[in-house]
């Protein structure tokens, strides 16, 4: 807490993320949680540790937005922060690793 200059800090808390707006490479997020604002590029977003693994591509999902079989989200996450369960309810990881997103695949 009480970073200055250049130095980032990350808090996690509960927050409702809308308003999502990218412009030549700059993310735009309005992120609701009490008085805090955040503006950051895409590239300080991909930076981060946790984040290291984004896909640029489709996700390839299927009609009932769950990722297909083809999906380059499959085993391509990371478990920091992620949640034992994925939205079904379903065991997370499902085989080798976590799945990018609320579904994991299995």
């Amino acid at each position: 807490y009480g970073a200055t200059g250049s130095t980032s800090m990350i808090h996690m808390r509960t927050f409702l993320a809308e308003n999502d707006l990218t412009d030549d490479g700059v993310l735009y997020r309005h992120w609701d949680g009490g008085s805090t604002s955040l503006l950051a590029t895409i590239g300080e977003v991909n930076a981060l540790s946790f984040a290291s693994n984004n896909i640029d591509d489709d996700p390839e999902l299927d009609g009932s937005f769950h990722l297909s079989n083809a999906s380059a989200c499959i085993d391509a996450g990371t478990d920091f922060e992620a949640p034992d369960l994925d939205l079904d309810n379903q065991p997370r990881p499902q085989g080798q690793g976590v799945d990018i997103g609320a579904d994991e695949a299995g």
